[in-house]
Protein backbone atom coordinates (compact mmCIF):
# COMPACT_ATOMS: atom_id res chain seq x y z
CA UNK A 1 0.00 0.00 0.00
CA UNK A 2 1.32 3.44 -0.94
CA UNK A 3 2.01 5.85 1.86
CA UNK A 4 -0.04 9.03 2.17
CA UNK A 5 1.93 11.91 3.63
CA UNK A 6 0.74 13.00 7.08
CA UNK A 7 -0.30 16.61 7.43
CA UNK A 8 0.16 16.89 11.19
CA UNK A 9 3.43 18.82 10.91
CA UNK A 10 1.96 21.41 8.58
CA UNK A 11 1.99 24.29 11.06
CA UNK A 12 5.47 23.39 12.24
CA UNK A 13 6.61 23.63 8.63
CA UNK A 14 4.74 26.93 8.21
CA UNK A 15 6.70 28.22 11.17
CA UNK A 16 9.86 27.00 9.45
CA UNK A 17 8.96 28.98 6.32
CA UNK A 18 8.36 32.13 8.35
CA UNK A 19 11.67 31.59 10.13
CA UNK A 20 13.42 31.39 6.75
CA UNK A 21 11.97 34.79 5.82
CA UNK A 22 12.81 36.22 9.25
CA UNK A 23 16.41 35.04 8.86
CA UNK A 24 17.12 35.97 5.24
CA UNK A 25 14.44 38.53 4.24
CA UNK A 26 12.90 40.19 7.35
CA UNK A 27 11.62 43.15 5.28
CA UNK A 28 9.17 40.71 3.66
CA UNK A 29 6.80 41.05 6.62
CA UNK A 30 6.71 44.85 6.24
CA UNK A 31 5.16 44.36 2.81
CA UNK A 32 3.14 41.20 3.41
CA UNK A 33 1.13 42.31 6.45
CA UNK A 34 -0.31 45.56 4.92
CA UNK A 35 -1.04 43.66 1.71
CA UNK A 36 -2.90 41.02 3.71
CA UNK A 37 -5.10 43.68 5.33
CA UNK A 38 -6.06 45.11 1.93
CA UNK A 39 -6.78 41.63 0.53
CA UNK A 40 -9.08 40.89 3.49
CA UNK A 41 -11.09 44.14 3.26
CA UNK A 42 -11.65 44.26 -0.51
CA UNK A 43 -14.25 41.44 -0.71
CA UNK A 44 -16.31 43.02 2.09
CA UNK A 45 -16.17 46.41 0.36
CA UNK A 46 -17.23 44.74 -2.91
CA UNK A 47 -20.32 43.30 -1.15
CA UNK A 48 -21.40 46.36 0.86
CA UNK A 49 -20.77 49.32 -1.46
CA UNK A 50 -23.06 48.15 -4.30
CA UNK A 51 -25.89 48.00 -1.73
CA UNK A 52 -25.27 51.68 -0.87
CA UNK A 53 -25.37 52.63 -4.54
CA UNK A 54 -28.61 50.72 -5.21
CA UNK A 55 -30.26 52.20 -2.10
CA UNK A 56 -29.52 55.70 -3.36
CA UNK A 57 -30.69 54.88 -6.86
CA UNK A 58 -33.99 53.46 -5.64
CA UNK A 59 -34.53 55.81 -2.71
CA UNK A 60 -35.20 59.52 -2.33
CA UNK A 61 -31.64 60.67 -2.90
CA UNK A 62 -30.10 63.36 -5.11
CA UNK A 63 -28.01 62.38 -8.12
CA UNK A 64 -25.06 64.02 -6.35
CA UNK A 65 -25.36 61.56 -3.45
CA UNK A 66 -25.28 58.59 -5.79
CA UNK A 67 -22.31 60.04 -7.67
CA UNK A 68 -20.36 60.63 -4.45
CA UNK A 69 -20.81 57.01 -3.37
CA UNK A 70 -19.75 55.73 -6.83
CA UNK A 71 -16.68 58.04 -6.88
CA UNK A 72 -15.74 57.03 -3.33
CA UNK A 73 -16.10 53.37 -4.31
CA UNK A 74 -13.88 53.81 -7.39
CA UNK A 75 -11.24 55.80 -5.46
CA UNK A 76 -11.11 53.18 -2.70
CA UNK A 77 -10.66 50.39 -5.25
CA UNK A 78 -7.98 52.28 -7.22
CA UNK A 79 -5.99 53.23 -4.11
CA UNK A 80 -6.29 49.75 -2.60
CA UNK A 81 -5.29 47.98 -5.82
CA UNK A 82 -2.37 50.40 -6.41
CA UNK A 83 -1.00 49.91 -2.91
CA UNK A 84 -1.50 46.15 -3.21
CA UNK A 85 0.39 46.14 -6.51
CA UNK A 86 3.33 48.11 -5.06
CA UNK A 87 3.49 45.86 -2.00
CA UNK A 88 3.30 42.75 -4.21
CA UNK A 89 6.27 43.99 -6.25
CA UNK A 90 8.34 44.61 -3.11
CA UNK A 91 7.26 41.28 -1.69
CA UNK A 92 8.19 39.46 -4.89
CA UNK A 93 11.72 40.87 -4.75
CA UNK A 94 12.10 39.49 -1.21
CA UNK A 95 10.77 36.09 -2.29
CA UNK A 96 13.14 35.92 -5.29
CA UNK A 97 16.11 36.78 -3.06
CA UNK A 98 15.08 34.02 -0.67
CA UNK A 99 14.70 31.55 -3.55
CA UNK A 100 18.26 32.31 -4.66
CA UNK A 101 19.51 31.75 -1.12
CA UNK A 102 17.70 28.42 -0.85
CA UNK A 103 19.06 27.26 -4.21
CA UNK A 104 22.55 28.11 -2.99
CA UNK A 105 21.84 26.03 0.12
CA UNK A 106 20.79 23.10 -2.07
CA UNK A 107 24.00 23.44 -4.08
CA UNK A 108 26.02 23.67 -0.86
CA UNK A 109 24.36 20.51 0.46
CA UNK A 110 25.14 18.70 -2.79
CA UNK A 111 28.78 19.84 -2.69
CA UNK A 112 29.19 18.63 0.90
CA UNK A 113 27.30 15.37 0.53
CA UNK A 114 29.22 12.16 1.01
CA UNK A 115 30.21 10.36 -2.19
CA UNK A 116 28.10 7.38 -1.14
CA UNK A 117 25.04 9.68 -1.23
CA UNK A 118 25.90 11.36 -4.53
CA UNK A 119 26.49 8.05 -6.29
CA UNK A 120 23.04 6.72 -5.29
CA UNK A 121 20.07 7.15 -7.63
CA UNK A 122 17.90 8.11 -4.63
CA UNK A 123 20.03 11.20 -4.03
CA UNK A 124 19.33 12.49 -7.54
CA UNK A 125 15.61 12.19 -6.80
CA UNK A 126 16.12 14.04 -3.49
CA UNK A 127 17.89 16.88 -5.32
CA UNK A 128 15.18 17.06 -7.99
CA UNK A 129 12.39 17.21 -5.41
CA UNK A 130 14.23 19.67 -3.15
CA UNK A 131 14.55 22.07 -6.08
CA UNK A 132 10.76 22.44 -6.00
CA UNK A 133 11.46 24.88 -3.17
CA UNK A 134 11.59 27.41 -6.03
CA UNK A 135 7.82 27.46 -5.64
CA UNK A 136 8.18 29.09 -2.23
CA UNK A 137 6.70 32.19 -3.86
CA UNK A 138 3.52 30.18 -4.21
CA UNK A 139 3.66 29.25 -0.53
CA UNK A 140 3.78 32.86 0.65
CA UNK A 141 0.97 33.87 -1.70
CA UNK A 142 -1.11 30.91 -0.53
CA UNK A 143 -0.54 31.75 3.13
CA UNK A 144 -1.76 35.28 2.54
CA UNK A 145 -4.77 34.11 0.56
CA UNK A 146 -5.66 31.53 3.21
CA UNK A 147 -5.63 34.16 5.97
CA UNK A 148 -7.47 36.65 3.78
CA UNK A 149 -10.10 34.06 2.88
CA UNK A 150 -10.57 33.13 6.53
CA UNK A 151 -11.23 36.78 7.43
CA UNK A 152 -13.58 37.18 4.45
CA UNK A 153 -15.50 34.02 5.36
CA UNK A 154 -15.97 35.19 8.95
CA UNK A 155 -17.25 38.65 7.93
CA UNK A 156 -19.55 37.41 5.14
CA UNK A 157 -20.97 34.65 7.34
CA UNK A 158 -21.84 37.30 9.93
CA UNK A 159 -23.70 39.31 7.25
CA UNK A 160 -25.57 36.33 5.77
CA UNK A 161 -26.55 34.55 8.98
CA UNK A 162 -28.63 37.57 10.04
CA UNK A 163 -31.00 36.86 7.14
CA UNK A 164 -31.23 33.06 7.16
CA UNK A 165 -28.84 30.40 8.43
CA UNK A 166 -29.95 28.11 5.60
CA UNK A 167 -27.75 30.10 3.21
CA UNK A 168 -24.68 29.30 5.30
CA UNK A 169 -25.72 25.64 5.55
CA UNK A 170 -26.09 25.40 1.77
CA UNK A 171 -22.63 26.83 1.29
CA UNK A 172 -21.19 24.57 4.01
CA UNK A 173 -22.70 21.47 2.35
CA UNK A 174 -21.22 22.47 -0.99
CA UNK A 175 -17.83 23.12 0.56
CA UNK A 176 -17.92 19.84 2.51
CA UNK A 177 -18.20 17.91 -0.73
CA UNK A 178 -15.35 19.92 -2.20
CA UNK A 179 -13.18 19.21 0.85
CA UNK A 180 -13.62 15.48 0.25
CA UNK A 181 -12.79 15.93 -3.44
CA UNK A 182 -9.75 18.00 -2.51
CA UNK A 183 -8.51 15.36 -0.08
CA UNK A 184 -8.71 12.60 -2.70
CA UNK A 185 -7.14 14.89 -5.28
CA UNK A 186 -4.18 15.66 -2.99
CA UNK A 187 -3.72 11.99 -2.17
CA UNK A 188 -3.62 11.08 -5.85
CA UNK A 189 -1.18 13.89 -6.65
CA UNK A 190 1.14 12.83 -3.82
CA UNK A 191 1.08 9.22 -4.97
CA UNK A 192 1.94 10.31 -8.50
CA UNK A 193 4.68 12.61 -7.27
CA UNK A 194 7.27 9.91 -6.57
CA UNK A 195 6.47 8.26 -9.90
CA UNK A 196 7.04 11.60 -11.64
CA UNK A 197 10.36 12.14 -9.83
CA UNK A 198 11.54 8.66 -10.79
CA UNK A 199 10.46 9.13 -14.40
CA UNK A 200 12.02 12.62 -14.56
CA UNK A 201 15.30 11.12 -13.37
CA UNK A 202 15.24 8.81 -16.41
CA UNK A 203 14.30 11.71 -18.68
CA UNK A 204 17.11 13.89 -17.33
CA UNK A 205 19.62 11.11 -17.95
CA UNK A 206 18.39 10.58 -21.51
CA UNK A 207 18.62 14.33 -22.17
CA UNK A 208 22.20 14.41 -20.89
CA UNK A 209 23.13 11.54 -23.23
CA UNK A 210 21.37 13.09 -26.20
CA UNK A 211 22.72 16.64 -25.92
CA UNK A 212 25.78 16.80 -23.68
CA UNK A 213 27.63 13.49 -23.67
CA UNK A 214 30.06 13.27 -26.58
CA UNK A 215 31.10 9.70 -25.77
CA UNK A 216 27.48 8.53 -25.73
CA UNK A 217 26.78 10.27 -29.06
CA UNK A 218 29.67 8.36 -30.66
CA UNK A 219 28.49 5.04 -29.22
CA UNK A 220 24.92 5.64 -30.43
CA UNK A 221 26.06 6.41 -33.97
CA UNK A 222 28.75 3.78 -34.47
CA UNK A 223 26.52 1.03 -33.05
CA UNK A 224 23.41 2.20 -34.93
CA UNK A 225 21.50 2.67 -31.67
CA UNK A 226 19.25 5.48 -32.85
CA UNK A 227 16.07 3.39 -32.88
CA UNK A 228 16.93 1.77 -29.56
CA UNK A 229 17.71 5.14 -27.96
CA UNK A 230 14.55 6.82 -29.28
CA UNK A 231 12.52 3.85 -28.07
CA UNK A 232 13.84 4.68 -24.59
CA UNK A 233 12.84 8.32 -25.05
CA UNK A 234 9.40 7.29 -26.33
CA UNK A 235 8.93 5.03 -23.31
CA UNK A 236 9.83 7.91 -20.98
CA UNK A 237 7.45 10.31 -22.76
CA UNK A 238 4.58 7.83 -22.76
CA UNK A 239 5.06 7.19 -19.06
CA UNK A 240 5.10 10.94 -18.38
CA UNK A 241 1.87 11.45 -20.37
CA UNK A 242 0.27 8.48 -18.60
CA UNK A 243 1.02 9.93 -15.14
CA UNK A 244 -0.15 13.43 -16.13
CA UNK A 245 -3.29 12.11 -17.84
CA UNK A 246 -4.28 10.17 -14.73
CA UNK A 247 -3.93 13.30 -12.57
CA UNK A 248 -5.82 15.40 -15.13
CA UNK A 249 -8.70 12.89 -15.48
CA UNK A 250 -9.25 12.64 -11.74
CA UNK A 251 -9.02 16.42 -11.29
CA UNK A 252 -11.46 16.99 -14.17
CA UNK A 253 -14.05 14.64 -12.64
CA UNK A 254 -13.82 16.43 -9.28
CA UNK A 255 -14.19 19.82 -10.99
CA UNK A 256 -17.30 18.72 -12.88
CA UNK A 257 -18.95 17.53 -9.65
CA UNK A 258 -18.12 20.80 -7.91
CA UNK A 259 -19.52 22.93 -10.76
CA UNK A 260 -22.82 21.02 -10.63
CA UNK A 261 -23.03 21.64 -6.88
CA UNK A 262 -22.31 25.37 -7.32
CA UNK A 263 -25.07 25.61 -9.95
CA UNK A 264 -27.58 23.90 -7.62
CA UNK A 265 -26.58 26.15 -4.73
CA UNK A 266 -26.92 29.33 -6.84
CA UNK A 267 -30.37 28.24 -8.01
CA UNK A 268 -31.59 27.62 -4.43
CA UNK A 269 -30.19 30.94 -3.13
CA UNK A 270 -31.88 32.86 -5.99
CA UNK A 271 -35.15 31.02 -5.37
CA UNK A 272 -35.21 31.82 -1.63
CA UNK A 273 -34.15 35.47 -2.12
CA UNK A 274 -36.76 35.96 -4.84
CA UNK A 275 -39.43 34.64 -2.46
CA UNK A 276 -38.25 37.04 0.29
CA UNK A 277 -38.31 39.98 -2.13
CA UNK A 278 -41.82 39.20 -3.34
CA UNK A 279 -42.96 38.92 0.28
CA UNK A 280 -41.38 42.29 1.03
CA UNK A 281 -38.92 40.91 3.57
CA UNK A 282 -35.87 42.31 1.65
CA UNK A 283 -35.36 45.30 -0.62
CA UNK A 284 -33.72 45.09 -4.03
CA UNK A 285 -30.54 46.51 -2.43
CA UNK A 286 -30.60 43.80 0.26
CA UNK A 287 -31.38 41.21 -2.42
CA UNK A 288 -28.23 42.27 -4.30
CA UNK A 289 -26.09 42.36 -1.14
CA UNK A 290 -27.19 38.96 0.16
CA UNK A 291 -26.88 37.29 -3.21
CA UNK A 292 -23.42 38.80 -3.77
CA UNK A 293 -22.41 37.89 -0.20
CA UNK A 294 -23.61 34.29 -0.59
CA UNK A 295 -21.94 33.73 -3.96
CA UNK A 296 -18.76 35.44 -2.73
CA UNK A 297 -18.79 33.27 0.40
CA UNK A 298 -19.26 30.12 -1.68
CA UNK A 299 -16.47 31.15 -4.04
CA UNK A 300 -14.19 32.01 -1.12
CA UNK A 301 -14.87 28.74 0.68
CA UNK A 302 -14.39 26.87 -2.56
CA UNK A 303 -11.14 28.74 -3.19
CA UNK A 304 -9.84 28.11 0.32
CA UNK A 305 -10.19 24.34 -0.05
CA UNK A 306 -8.26 24.50 -3.31
CA UNK A 307 -5.65 26.66 -1.59
CA UNK A 308 -5.33 24.13 1.23
CA UNK A 309 -4.59 21.48 -1.42
CA UNK A 310 -1.97 23.65 -3.08
CA UNK A 311 -0.57 24.66 0.28
CA UNK A 312 -0.14 21.04 1.35
CA UNK A 313 1.65 20.34 -1.92
CA UNK A 314 3.99 23.26 -1.25
CA UNK A 315 4.56 22.01 2.29
CA UNK A 316 5.72 18.72 0.79
CA UNK A 317 8.20 20.70 -1.33
CA UNK A 318 9.49 22.44 1.80
CA UNK A 319 9.84 19.14 3.62
CA UNK A 320 11.85 17.76 0.69
CA UNK A 321 14.13 20.80 0.87
CA UNK A 322 14.59 20.54 4.64
CA UNK A 323 15.17 16.79 4.36
CA UNK A 324 17.93 17.28 1.80
CA UNK A 325 19.66 20.06 3.74
CA UNK A 326 19.23 18.30 7.10
CA UNK A 327 20.06 14.74 6.03
CA UNK A 328 23.07 15.52 3.84
CA UNK A 329 26.10 13.95 5.46
CA UNK A 330 28.56 16.72 6.14
CA UNK A 331 31.98 15.09 5.95
CA UNK A 332 33.64 17.82 8.00
CA UNK A 333 33.81 17.30 11.73
CA UNK A 334 32.37 20.46 13.36
CA UNK A 335 34.02 19.62 16.63
CA UNK A 336 37.50 19.91 15.17
CA UNK A 337 39.27 23.14 15.96
CA UNK A 338 42.52 22.44 14.16
CA UNK A 339 44.48 25.42 12.89
CA UNK A 340 46.30 25.51 9.59
CA UNK A 341 49.64 25.44 11.40
CA UNK A 342 49.03 21.94 12.79
CA UNK A 343 48.45 20.48 9.32
CA UNK A 344 50.59 22.74 7.16
CA UNK A 345 53.00 19.92 6.26
CA UNK A 346 52.71 16.23 5.53
CA UNK A 347 55.30 14.43 7.62
CA UNK A 348 53.69 11.00 7.74
CA UNK A 349 50.66 9.38 6.09
CA UNK A 350 49.59 6.19 7.77
CA UNK A 351 46.91 3.61 6.94
CA UNK A 352 46.19 1.56 10.07
CA UNK A 353 44.11 -1.61 9.67
CA UNK A 354 41.74 0.10 7.22
CA UNK A 355 38.76 -1.94 6.01
CA UNK A 356 35.98 -0.80 3.70
CA UNK A 357 32.82 -2.04 2.00
CA UNK A 358 30.88 0.13 -0.45
CA UNK A 359 27.33 1.04 0.62
CA UNK A 360 24.56 -1.35 -0.53
CA UNK A 361 27.08 -4.12 -1.32
CA UNK A 362 28.26 -7.17 0.58
CA UNK A 363 31.76 -7.52 -0.86
CA UNK A 364 34.51 -6.15 1.38
CA UNK A 365 36.92 -4.25 -0.87
CA UNK A 366 39.71 -3.55 1.65
CA UNK A 367 40.69 -5.78 4.59
CA UNK A 368 43.00 -4.44 7.30
CA UNK A 369 45.17 -2.38 4.95
CA UNK A 370 48.28 -1.06 6.72
CA UNK A 371 51.17 0.94 5.22
CA UNK A 372 52.96 4.29 5.66
CA UNK A 373 54.27 7.15 3.52
CA UNK A 374 57.14 9.17 4.90
CA UNK A 375 57.52 12.86 4.01
CA UNK A 376 58.86 13.24 0.46
CA UNK A 377 58.30 9.56 -0.34
CA UNK A 378 56.82 8.42 -3.67
CA UNK A 379 54.64 5.33 -3.29
CA UNK A 380 53.22 3.26 -6.17
CA UNK A 381 50.04 1.21 -5.66
CA UNK A 382 49.79 -1.73 -8.06
CA UNK A 383 47.47 -4.69 -8.46
CA UNK A 384 44.81 -6.15 -10.70
CA UNK A 385 41.62 -4.29 -11.56
CA UNK A 386 39.03 -4.26 -8.77
CA UNK A 387 41.52 -5.07 -6.00
CA UNK A 388 40.92 -1.76 -4.15
CA UNK A 389 43.64 0.64 -5.35
CA UNK A 390 41.26 3.46 -6.35
CA UNK A 391 39.27 2.82 -3.17
CA UNK A 392 42.39 3.62 -1.14
CA UNK A 393 42.59 6.94 -3.02
CA UNK A 394 38.91 7.70 -2.35
CA UNK A 395 39.40 7.06 1.35
CA UNK A 396 42.50 9.25 1.43
CA UNK A 397 40.51 12.02 -0.27
CA UNK A 398 37.75 11.70 2.39
CA UNK A 399 35.14 10.68 -0.17
CA UNK A 400 34.23 7.77 2.10
CA UNK A 401 34.87 6.86 5.72
CA UNK A 402 36.57 3.54 6.52
CA UNK A 403 34.38 0.88 8.13
CA UNK A 404 37.24 0.09 10.47
CA UNK A 405 40.72 1.38 11.15
CA UNK A 406 41.88 4.92 10.49
CA UNK A 407 43.96 7.04 8.14
CA UNK A 408 46.36 9.41 9.88
CA UNK A 409 48.35 12.44 8.77
CA UNK A 410 51.06 13.43 11.22
CA UNK A 411 49.34 11.13 13.73
CA UNK A 412 45.95 12.84 13.42
CA UNK A 413 42.86 11.17 11.98
CA UNK A 414 42.06 12.90 8.68
CA UNK A 415 38.37 13.11 9.71
CA UNK A 416 39.36 15.37 12.57
CA UNK A 417 40.94 17.88 10.18
CA UNK A 418 38.51 20.46 8.72
CA UNK A 419 38.07 20.01 4.97
CA UNK A 420 39.09 23.56 4.14
CA UNK A 421 42.50 22.88 5.67
CA UNK A 422 42.76 19.24 4.65
CA UNK A 423 42.24 19.82 0.94
CA UNK A 424 44.98 22.44 0.93
CA UNK A 425 47.37 19.59 1.67
CA UNK A 426 46.64 17.51 -1.40
CA UNK A 427 46.28 17.71 -5.16
CA UNK A 428 44.86 14.89 -7.26
CA UNK A 429 44.55 13.63 -10.82
CA UNK A 430 41.76 11.05 -10.97
CA UNK A 431 41.00 8.42 -13.57
CA UNK A 432 37.75 10.24 -14.36
CA UNK A 433 39.15 13.77 -14.09
CA UNK A 434 36.99 16.59 -15.40
CA UNK A 435 37.78 19.56 -17.60
CA UNK A 436 35.56 22.63 -17.30
CA UNK A 437 34.26 24.51 -20.35
CA UNK A 438 36.27 27.60 -19.36
CA UNK A 439 39.69 28.76 -20.51
CA UNK A 440 42.77 26.56 -20.34
CA UNK A 441 44.29 28.98 -17.84
CA UNK A 442 41.22 28.78 -15.59
CA UNK A 443 41.37 24.97 -15.73
CA UNK A 444 44.92 25.10 -14.40
CA UNK A 445 44.44 27.91 -11.90
CA UNK A 446 40.99 26.89 -10.71
CA UNK A 447 40.30 29.21 -7.76
CA UNK A 448 43.92 30.24 -7.16
CA UNK A 449 45.32 33.68 -7.88
CA UNK A 450 46.84 34.07 -11.32
CA UNK A 451 50.53 33.34 -11.63
CA UNK A 452 52.76 31.81 -14.29
CA UNK A 453 51.11 28.56 -15.44
CA UNK A 454 53.59 27.74 -18.18
CA UNK A 455 56.14 25.85 -16.08
CA UNK A 456 53.47 23.37 -14.98
CA UNK A 457 52.06 23.01 -18.49
CA UNK A 458 55.56 22.47 -19.89
CA UNK A 459 56.25 19.86 -17.21
CA UNK A 460 53.09 17.95 -18.12
CA UNK A 461 53.87 18.17 -21.85
CA UNK A 462 50.91 20.37 -22.87
CA UNK A 463 52.80 23.67 -23.06
CA UNK A 464 53.74 23.62 -26.77
CA UNK A 465 50.21 22.57 -27.75
CA UNK A 466 48.73 25.54 -25.88
CA UNK A 467 51.28 27.95 -27.40
CA UNK A 468 50.16 26.89 -30.88
CA UNK A 469 46.59 28.05 -30.21
CA UNK A 470 45.45 31.48 -31.37
CA UNK A 471 44.42 32.63 -27.88
CA UNK A 472 46.98 30.40 -26.17
CA UNK A 473 46.10 29.88 -22.47
CA UNK A 474 42.97 32.02 -22.88
CA UNK A 475 41.40 29.50 -25.27
CA UNK A 476 38.18 27.90 -24.05
CA UNK A 477 38.01 24.12 -23.72
CA UNK A 478 35.19 22.73 -25.91
CA UNK A 479 32.66 24.81 -27.84
CA UNK A 480 29.96 24.75 -25.17
CA UNK A 481 30.55 28.39 -24.16
CA UNK A 482 32.67 29.75 -27.04
CA UNK A 483 32.50 28.95 -30.75
CA UNK A 484 36.28 29.21 -31.10
CA UNK A 485 36.90 26.79 -28.23
CA UNK A 486 39.26 23.85 -28.74
CA UNK A 487 38.45 20.15 -28.47
CA UNK A 488 41.44 18.56 -26.73
CA UNK A 489 42.24 14.89 -27.13
CA UNK A 490 42.02 12.55 -24.15
CA UNK A 491 45.80 12.58 -23.78
CA UNK A 492 45.95 16.39 -23.96
CA UNK A 493 43.26 16.74 -21.33
CA UNK A 494 45.17 14.30 -19.13
CA UNK A 495 48.33 16.41 -19.45
CA UNK A 496 46.31 19.49 -18.52
CA UNK A 497 44.93 17.68 -15.46
CA UNK A 498 48.50 16.86 -14.39
CA UNK A 499 49.48 20.54 -14.90
CA UNK A 500 46.56 21.54 -12.66
CA UNK A 501 47.76 19.20 -9.90
CA UNK A 502 51.34 20.46 -10.19
CA UNK A 503 50.22 24.09 -10.07
CA UNK A 504 48.38 23.59 -6.81
CA UNK A 505 51.79 22.95 -5.23
CA UNK A 506 50.31 20.75 -2.50
CA UNK A 507 52.33 18.66 -0.05
CA UNK A 508 50.57 15.40 -0.95
CA UNK A 509 50.03 14.44 -4.60
CA UNK A 510 47.56 11.73 -5.62
CA UNK A 511 47.78 10.35 -9.15
CA UNK A 512 45.22 7.71 -10.14
CA UNK A 513 46.27 6.38 -13.57
CA UNK A 514 47.60 9.87 -14.54
CA UNK A 515 49.13 8.73 -17.84
CA UNK A 516 46.59 6.14 -19.00
CA UNK A 517 45.89 8.02 -22.26
CA UNK A 518 49.55 8.72 -23.04
CA UNK A 519 52.11 6.69 -24.96
CA UNK A 520 54.98 5.01 -23.11
CA UNK A 521 57.64 7.51 -24.24
CA UNK A 522 55.56 10.52 -23.16
CA UNK A 523 54.72 8.74 -19.92
CA UNK A 524 58.40 8.25 -19.03
CA UNK A 525 59.16 11.88 -19.90
CA UNK A 526 56.30 13.15 -17.70
CA UNK A 527 57.34 10.98 -14.75
CA UNK A 528 60.91 12.26 -14.97
CA UNK A 529 59.74 15.88 -15.03
CA UNK A 530 57.24 15.09 -12.30
CA UNK A 531 60.01 13.87 -9.99
CA UNK A 532 62.09 16.96 -10.64
CA UNK A 533 59.19 19.34 -9.93
CA UNK A 534 57.90 17.48 -6.86
CA UNK A 535 61.16 16.81 -5.09
CA UNK A 536 60.55 16.74 -1.35
CA UNK A 537 56.79 16.20 -1.79
CA UNK A 538 54.87 13.07 -0.87
CA UNK A 539 53.05 11.25 -3.69
CA UNK A 540 50.72 8.27 -4.07
CA UNK A 541 50.55 6.91 -7.61
CA UNK A 542 48.34 4.24 -9.16
CA UNK A 543 49.46 2.91 -12.52
CA UNK A 544 48.94 -0.32 -14.43
CA UNK A 545 51.98 0.46 -16.53
CA UNK A 546 54.90 -0.11 -14.23
CA UNK A 547 57.25 2.50 -15.73
CA UNK A 548 56.51 4.60 -12.62
CA UNK A 549 58.04 1.91 -10.39
CA UNK A 550 61.60 3.03 -11.08
CA UNK A 551 60.93 6.58 -9.83
CA UNK A 552 59.05 5.48 -6.70
CA UNK A 553 60.65 4.82 -3.34
CA UNK A 554 58.13 2.18 -2.32
CA UNK A 555 55.71 -0.15 -4.08
CA UNK A 556 52.59 -1.47 -2.34
CA UNK A 557 50.96 -4.45 -4.06
CA UNK A 558 47.21 -4.74 -3.34
CA UNK A 559 46.04 -8.31 -3.76
CA UNK A 560 42.42 -9.28 -3.05
CA UNK A 561 41.90 -6.31 -0.74
CA UNK A 562 45.03 -6.79 1.37
CA UNK A 563 48.65 -5.66 1.16
CA UNK A 564 50.22 -8.61 -0.67
CA UNK A 565 53.73 -7.20 -0.92
CA UNK A 566 55.59 -4.03 -0.07
CA UNK A 567 59.10 -2.77 -0.81
CA UNK A 568 61.27 -1.03 -3.40
CA UNK A 569 61.42 -2.14 -7.04
CA UNK A 570 64.70 -3.98 -6.58
CA UNK A 571 63.54 -5.64 -3.34
CA UNK A 572 60.33 -6.94 -4.89
CA UNK A 573 62.11 -8.13 -8.04
CA UNK A 574 64.55 -10.11 -5.89
CA UNK A 575 61.62 -11.56 -3.95
CA UNK A 576 60.13 -12.95 -7.17
CA UNK A 577 56.52 -12.63 -6.00
CA UNK A 578 53.37 -10.98 -7.36
CA UNK A 579 55.05 -7.73 -8.41
CA UNK A 580 58.00 -9.44 -10.11
CA UNK A 581 55.62 -11.58 -12.16
CA UNK A 582 53.55 -8.53 -13.20
CA UNK A 583 56.67 -6.56 -14.16
CA UNK A 584 58.17 -9.40 -16.24
CA UNK A 585 54.91 -10.02 -18.13
CA UNK A 586 54.52 -6.33 -18.93
CA UNK A 587 58.13 -6.02 -20.10
CA UNK A 588 57.73 -9.09 -22.30
CA UNK A 589 54.59 -7.61 -23.87
CA UNK A 590 56.50 -4.44 -24.80
CA UNK A 591 59.43 -6.42 -26.22
CA UNK A 592 57.08 -8.29 -28.59
CA UNK A 593 56.29 -5.03 -30.39
CA UNK A 594 59.57 -3.22 -31.18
Amino acid sequence: MEEVIPLTNKFHTTGGILKLFAKYQPSFFGYAIPKLCIMSLLPLITVLLPKLVIERLTGDYLYRDVLLVVIAYIIILIVAKTIESILSHKEERCVNSLKNTLQINIGDSAMHAGLNEIESSEYKEKIAMAQNINEIAGITALLQELISCAITIASLSFVIIKLNIIFVLLVALNVGVKVLCTFFKFRNIYRSRMKQAENDKIGGYLDSLQYYNKSAEKEIRVNALEKWFFAKIKEFRERMVEIQLKIFTQSHLFEMLQKVLVAVQTFLVLLILSKYYLEGRVSIADFTMYFTATTTLAATLSRITEQVLQYNQQIVNCKDYHKLVKDTTRDNNPESHETEATVSQVQLVSFQNVSFTYPHTDKQILKNITFELQAGEKVLLVGKNGEGKSTIIKLLCKFYKPDAGQILINGKNIWEIPNEEYYKLLAAVFQDFSMFAFTIKENVLLSKAEENVWSCMDASGIGNTVRSLKKKENTHISRILEEDGVELSGGEEQKLAIARALYKDAHLLILDEPTANLDVVTECDIYNKFCALTEGKTAVIISHRLSASTICDKIVVIDKGIVGEMGSHSELMQKGGIYAEMYKKQRESYLKFP
